[in-house]
């Protein structure tokens, strides 16, 4: 290519003027407000989630559909610049958190609410990740997710369903940091 690299994409003859290289996309403030005396958050959720939307090939088939803590892992190695999927678990029960406590060596911690994941993630700097258990009430299976920090944009990634993480079903949250 004549004259070095051409970092614009086109759709027709209209360059597409912001490239995401890790296909993750950028849409800017989901409607979180009030983090670090901020009005706006740079906080991100959309339809699609870019590079992690095979980690859970086949989904929503048998097997597919009870096995976000293994999605979870994926997306983190993903995340870390190791490509990786999820297998797939044939039991309706899932596989506990404790699993993923053992994986990263630390714990869950309790966490208020979305916006202060957001606020740990903004202090964390570019490049952190972290998984969120979200519970859906006492006695209730719960579900677990990603959050990244991407130059400065906290994402939150559902590697399970290959979007972003849908927040509002949750009636509590836990935070564990994988790096």
């Amino acid at each position: 290519m004549l004259g070095g690299l051409n970092s614009y994409q086109y759709a027709g003859s209209d360059p597409i003027n912001w490239v995401d290289p890790l296909g993750l996309i950028k849409v800017e403030n989901n409607g979180f407000e009030g983090v670090a005396g901020k009005e706006k958050t740079n906080t991100t959720i959309n339809d699609t989630a870019g590079s992690i939307r095979d980690v859970n090939p086949g989904y929503p088939t048998e097997g597919r559909t009870h096995n976000c803590v293994n999605c979870v892992i994926a997306t983190d190695a993903t995340l870390g610049g190791n490509p990786a999927s999820a297998l797939p678990i044939n039991s309706k029960n899932g596989v506990p958190i404790s699993v993923l406590e053992k994986q990263y060596g630390t714990k869950f911690q309790n966490i208020n609410g979305p916006n202060n994941i957001i606020e740990q993630m903004t202090n964390a700097g570019s490049g952190a990740r972290g998984i969120v258990f979200g519970s859906y009430g006492p006695g209730q299976p719960g579900h677990v997710f990603n959050v990244v920090n991407q130059r400065g944009i906290i994402r939150f990634l559902d590697g399970q369903t290959g979007k972003a993480a849908d927040m509002s079903k949750f009636k509590s949250f836990k935070f564990l940091r994988t790096n």
